[in-house]
């Protein structure tokens, strides 16, 4: 039975190997592929949800509850990127009065802001052989407080044009959360330990085809707004890399006396947001240049694992 799987096992195997390369590629074929992207676009939740059961699924349980034995730096890492980043990003942001150049886009700034990371961060942790139990664990942290900083930031920044449910938000995070553990236990126990670890570049693989699979949904509309308005999309994808590499780069330094591959690790959560999930617990209809920004915003988030590999490399073996 297994011996049927192997030849699935070592393709996967082969994408999560070139990780990095393959999960860039595929923000571009997302692109390449505009009438698919309306299909896969309802999908997104359950996207989400099987990431995070993938990341519980690889993750070393063992070095979690380390890392939770001693949370001072996870509880300081979700401190400064939920509270203390997004009140100095934001404050800048109005400074600035973004609005009046790109009318629309302060709600999608706003959900971006206030959002956790990515799902997805524990992956792009494994793929430049981070940390990915930190990563997992910081996640998870900031995950159990958006609901609390969530509703508070998102409504200074759109200066009470967008409101969030606090307990909506509360039971769609605790939602995803509990749900994809228990999941994620029960495939390990069926699976095996000793197999999850075997097959580890095979659940990366995995993980490329889930963030394949989100990217194409991610780009539903996106080619009108090229042939649209190129400039106006170049500017803001310039502005998303920016926005990124200011919230990844600034957290490292904080948090650089932990060592170059914890802060490292801290700072590409921070600097990926998970913004489909809170537009979805938003509810809210956005305006176009909001979803524009939701569109444009992925590029950082795809691209820069990539980018920063050489970094990552000489990091970890250092």
């Amino acid at each position: 039975m297994e011996s049927a799987f192997r030849p699935i096992l070592i393709s996967l195997a082969w994408i999560g190997k070139h990780g990095s390369r393959a999960v860039a590629i595929s923000v571009f074929l997302g692109i390449a592929l505009p009438d698919v992207s309306a299909t896969l676009k309802p999908f997104i939740p359950q996207a989400i949800f099987a990431l995070l059961v993938v990341a519980f699924l690889k993750v070393d349980v063992i070095a979690v509850r380390s890392i939770l034995s001693r949370p001072k730096a996870v509880i300081l890492a979700a401190f400064w990127a939920m509270i203390v980043l997004p009140a100095l990003l934001g404050g800048l942001i109005l400074a600035l009065d973004i609005e009046q150049y790109f009318p629309g886009i302060m709600i999608a700034f706003a959900l971006m802001i206030a959002a956790p990371p990515i799902m997805a961060a524990p992956a792009f942790a494994s793929f430049l052989k981070l940390d990915g139990a930190l990563s997992l664990s910081v996640l998870v942290l900031m995950l159990l407080i958006t609901p609390l900083t969530a509703p508070l930031l998102t409504n200074w920044l759109s200066d009470g044009e967008l409101s969030m449910n606090v307990i909506e938000l509360s039971l769609r995070l605790s939602g995803y959360l509990a749900g994809s553990i228990c999941v994620a236990f029960v495939l390990r126990k069926i699976i095996g330990r000793s197999r999850v670890e075997q097959n580890s570049n095979s659940i990366d693989g995995i993980n490329v085809l889930l963030m394949f699979l989100f990217a194409i949904s991610l780009m539903d509309g996106f080619q009108d707004w090229l042939v649209k308005d190129l400039s106006l999309v170049l500017t803001l994808t310039a502005c998303a890399f920016a926005i990124s590499l200011v919230q990844i780069l600034s957290t490292h330094f904080v948090f650089y006396k932990l060592g170059h591959v914890k802060a490292l690790t801290i700072g590409l959560a921070s600097g990926n947001r998970n913004m489909g999930l809170m537009v979805a617990a938003a509810g809210a209809m956005m305006p176009d240049m909001s979803w524009l920004w939701f569109a444009v915003v992925q590029f950082p988030i795809y691209l820069l694992p990539l980018l920063l590999g050489p970094i990552a490399r000489k990091i970890v073996s250092a």
